[in-house]
């Protein structure tokens, strides 16, 4: 599991950067999760940097 806090980083560009993190190092990712706030933890229609928790689960091989 890896988390990002950063409303500046989309979720797709944070999955790539761990994807290319990975193959740098000759690993590879299998992917079980992609998730972020809670319900107590509202995303406003008017500051989608209000949906900076991220979470992405994955396996390392």
């Amino acid at each position: 599991m890896t988390c990002s806090c950063s409303g500046l980083l989309s979720l797709e560009n944070f999955e790539a950067h761990m994807i290319k993190a990975a193959h740098r190092q000759q690993r590879r990712l299998q992917f079980f999760d992609r998730t972020g706030p809670g319900p107590d933890h509202p995303v406003f229609s008017n500051c989608l940097e209000s949906r900076y928790l991220k979470a992405l689960w994955a396996r390392v091989f």
